[in-house]
């Protein structure tokens, strides 16, 4: 018989061998380079997206100081009530009626409002509220929390006497 490497068969083995790992070689690599596209495509993708969020923001914050700027020429944002307003308006201790099961709930801290417990009604919208809630409200807003109605109050015009109605 014949060496091993006269057969034809163990050349043609180790040429498949050669040409598997050339193959597998190619594969990885192509693999390797297109990981690393997309890798690159991806920041390329966010430093254009965060640029474009830095420029919106500029520009954003340069109108809004424009506009501030004009708004604040004309008028002064209105930041909530004077103190000497706040106190005019009046107070009361509670007492719940005992012909009616009235639950009032204090729409600010959301607690109920205790028999004998402090507390200030809006003249405009007569609603209720703990002292000490509605005036910390009043530092910073100016109407209602529930209806959004102004809490200054209003000057009701007086009725005139003698009104003749035409019929």
């Amino acid at each position: 018989m014949g060496f091993v490497d006269d057969n034809p068969f163990v050349h043609q083995k180790k040429k498949y061998n050669i040409i598997n790992k050339i193959m597998i070689t190619a594969l990885i690599s192509i693999c390797i380079v297109i990981f690393l596209v997309v890798t690159i495509l991806r920041i390329c993708i966010r430093r254009r997206q965060a640029q474009g969020r830095a420029m919106l923001y500029t520009t954003r914050n340069s109108r809004i100081s424009d506009f501030t700027s004009v708004v604040s020429r004309v008028d002064p944002p209105k930041n909530g009530l004077d103190p000497t307003i706040i106190n005019s308006l009046p107070l009361f201790l509670y007492k719940r009626n005992d012909h009616h099961d009235n639950i009032i709930e204090c729409s600010i801290c959301l607690s109920i409002i205790e028999d004998g417990g402090l507390v200030r009604v809006l003249p405009n919208c007569k609603h209720n509220f703990h002292v000490e809630c509605i005036d910390k409200w009043f530092n910073y807003h100016s109407t209602c929390p529930l209806c959004r109605t102004e809490a200054e109050p209003r000057l009701l015009p007086e009725p005139r006497e003698g009104v003749v109605s035409r019929t």
